[in-house]
């Protein structure tokens, strides 16, 4: 997926939102089988996710790198200590994503994102967030484009987001 690398953004402002009924707002494990937490996020009017969180600063590096897929409907929120301007990159990234970066709840920027299939980072563009962020989410490419997405929208999340550290 992307590395956050670029990046060191503040502590989510979660809020508390009835996703899907019925759903389990927190879970272990997820379809990568890498055992992360999991959380519900809706994103503005998008479809909600189950999504893994990411909030070392060794999970952020990682992201959804050397996936073959992420299934619809999930993906990944990277959480962060601070709020800062940053960047994200798709290097090892095998498959395109949609991105939704956020401070204190709302959107404040979206973009699609291409793989990179270069072998050295240094090739690899950098998606910079138009303002600062404390989360971003990334999904399937299209899921917040196609939702009509935009920034002000909020960000709900169900679900108890640890501290993000690094």
């Amino acid at each position: 997926m992307v590395a956050a690398a670029l990046v060191a953004c503040a502590g989510c402002e979660s809020t508390k939102d009835a996703a899907k009924p019925g759903v389990p707002p927190v879970t272990t494990g997820s379809e990568s089988g890498s055992g992360a937490p999991t959380v519900i996020v809706r994103v503005g009017a998008a479809d909600p996710l189950r999504v893994e969180v990411a909030a070392t600063e060794e999970q952020r590096e990682l992201g959804l790198m050397d996936r073959d897929r992420i299934p619809a409907g999930t993906g990944m929120i990277f959480v962060f200590p601070r709020a800062e301007h940053g960047s994200f990159w798709m290097y090892r990234t095998r498959v395109p994503l949609s991105i939704a970066w956020a401070a204190r709840g709302r959107v404040v920027g979206i973009a699609e994102m291409e793989p990179c299939r270069s072998p050295d980072s240094a090739n690899c563009p950098t998606y910079p967030s138009p303002q600062p962020f404390d989360t971003a989410v990334e999904a399937p490419a299209g899921t917040f484009t196609s939702a009509g997405v935009k920034p002000g929208d909020p960000v709900l999340i169900t679900g108890a987001l640890p501290t993000p550290t690094g």
